[in-house]
């Protein structure tokens, strides 16, 4: 069941359906809407491949059975190269490439230590230039890969120059900090999950996180609670910020090193999404011509996989990411073996709401206008109370409040989450009545509206402890008081203003800026726009203690009594852009 469940992480679910329905690679081709692959498959060649330091990788190579060399594309996993994987490789193999498949380093077949993320650019360079050698090779190379396997894309692209032809990086990040933290807040339930059970040489030696309804502090030593102690999941926690720790395992440094057109492809409701949008920033205005001219971006409905079906909501076939996957053929197609084939638009994003794929020449869109709301309401806000959100500017208003109580956790509710099946949009409308919740709902939309660019909440907030989370929700309430969650974020107030740590005043409001990442949404007519104010999310996000105490070692956590401000000098708002 643990191997099941990590496979199902692991290759998403273009590879759950492979594993599960199609049988063969020829079955997959004819669901993805693909022409049948023109070759066979020759014999798997397994064999070791040596790394500077002398340390051996499994390496898997599967040829057309036909004349080469031939293009190449390699896959780089931490999940083990047979399975699922090896269906993919074959299926690319049958449409003329070859395909290497390789178990990372520590990992299944392959010797050496275990440590995510340590050793993968190195491991990524010194293959790719193994692979230029080999007779099989005709010197054009592409990266493929989902999630950690997209992670590894990254590491090597950014040691391949210009040799690399293109590659696909997939619900993944180049800055792996941002899966263990966010704006100072430890991504607790993605962290645990996948560092506890990936914390060994396979999936054998995996253990599993149960988080209570309760945290248990310190959090450092959650993986014992767990049953054994993670030696990367304490190095995670003792690093809160992106320090010399995460950046040498980051692409931050390499930007103008990276000269390959990359397929981007993210979700609305994946763990990486403010990850992915950064990528394209940088990879479209920082890396090499050919990287910034010829890239491309997808953002679809989907979570950490790509199922259509998300939190309740069917967004409907042309959401289907195994017919959508035939993108990935076309674009190898273009860039390794010379093709003739229409590419897709610069950006390409499925406005949800009205589950329909859109296309623009940037992101934001050129069209997309500053749309501000501001927060309201007569010091009641709690609940299902007098919080309103609109465009007014406001004047003299009371302050709203609430206690934040460790012993009482806000709980998680959907959102970007690792599993898939309890991410998306998820009614969180339980949440809304809480007490420790603050509640701002727009009137009802007389017509639909559409909202597509990057969001940002500004929030003025007093409280008496020197340190709070602030996490705020963006939802879409229909007419009959269900509220989807569209997108959110958080930010630990300690590092409001940069990586120094910067205590809060007592009871003095200060502001607090949110990035709630992005949406392309339609309200449709009839109905709401919500937004929640809480100090917790569990348990995707680790507690704070409110104190000046180290968040990862201490086990005394107190109540903070905090004050949201919205008045003229004080004007708390969300920032949107509509179109």
């Amino acid at each position: 069941m643990k191997a099941n469940r990590l496979r199902l992480l692991a290759f998403l679910l273009i590879v759950s359906i492979i594993v599960v329905a199609a049988g063969c690679p020829g079955i997959i081709a004819r669901r993805a809407g693909l022409p049948p692959g023109e070759y066979g498959t020759q014999a798997v060649r397994s064999v070791m491949v040596t790394m500077r330091d002398g340390t051996r990788l499994a390496t898997d190579i599967y040829l057309p059975k036909a004349d080469g060399p031939f293009p190449v594309i390699i896959e780089r996993t931490p999940y083990g190269k047979g399975g699922g994987n090896a269906l993919i490789a074959q299926l690319f193999a049958g449409h003329g490439f070859a395909f290497v498949l390789q178990d990372v380093r520590g990992r299944y077949g392959s010797d050496g230590d275990w440590y995510p993320f340590r050793n993968e650019g190195d491991d990524g360079e010194d293959t790719f230039n193994w692979i230029t050698k080999q007779s099989w090779c005709n010197g054009k190379i592409g990266l493929w890969g989902v999630s950690y396997f997209g992670y590894t894309e990254w590491q090597t692209a950014n040691h391949a120059g210009g040799e690399l032809k293109a590659f696909s990086p997939i619900f993944t990040a180049s800055r792996i900090y941002e899966a263990a933290w966010r704006n100072g807040v430890f991504n607790n339930l993605t962290a645990s999950q996948w560092g506890f059970e990936n914390r060994g040489h396979d999936a054998r030696a995996g253990i599993q996180y149960r988080p209570g309804r309760s945290f248990t502090a310190p959090l450092i030593a959650q993986d014992s609670h767990a049953g054994a102690e993670v030696g990367f999941y304490r190095d995670w926690v003792r690093h809160p910020r992106f320090d010399s720790y995460w950046r040498r395992q980051s692409s931050d440094d390499y930007w103008r090193k990276i000269d390959a057109p990359a397929l981007m492809v993210g979700g609305w409701y994946d763990l990486f999404l403010g990850s992915t949008l950064g990528d394209w920033e940088k990879i479209t205005t920082e890396a090499g011509p050919r990287a910034r001219e010829g890239s491309r971006l997808f953002i679809g409905p989907w979570a950490h996989g790509g199922a259509h079906r998300l939190g309740g909501v069917d967004f409907g076939m042309s959401a289907d990411f195994l017919h959508f996957s035939k993108i990935f053929f076309t674009w190898f197609d273009y860039y390794l073996r010379g093709q003739s084939v229409a590419m897709p638009a610069r950006v390409n994003l499925f406005t949800t709401g009205i589950d329909q794929w859109r296309t623009y020449n940037e992101w934001p869109p050129a069209d997309a206008r500053r749309h501000p709301l501001f927060l309201h309401s007569g010091g009641h806000a709690n609940g299902e109370g007098d919080g309103a959100l609109n465009r007014q500017n406001p004047t003299s208003e009371q302050e709203d409040r609430f206690t934040h109580d460790p012993k009482n956790l806000v709980p998680t509710i959907g959102g970007p989450l690792l599993l898939p099946s309890i991410s998306g949009p998820f009614d969180a409308s339980a949440n809304g009545r809480r007490n420790d919740v603050l509640v701002y709902t727009s009137d009802v939309f007389g017509a639909d509206l559409e909202f597509t660019g990057p969001v940002g909440a500004y929030i003025w907030l007093a409280t008496d402890t020197p340190d709070v989370d602030l996490s705020v929700t963006l939802l879409d309430v229909d007419p009959s008081g269900v509220a989807r969650g569209l997108t959110d974020g958080v930010t630990r107030a300690r590092y409001r203003n940069g990586d120094t740590p910067e205590w809060l005043p007592a009871n003095r409001p200060v502001e607090i800026k949110v990035d709630l990442w992005a949406l392309s949404h339609v309200f449709r007519r009839g109905h709401r726009l919500q937004i929640y104010l809480a100090a917790s999310n569990y348990p995707r996000y680790a507690p704070n203690p409110c104190t000046r105490a180290d968040p990862g070692t201490t086990t005394t956590f107190v109540k903070s009594h905090i004050q949201v401000l919205h008045d003229a000098e004080h004007p708390s708002r969300v920032m949107l852009f509509t179109r």
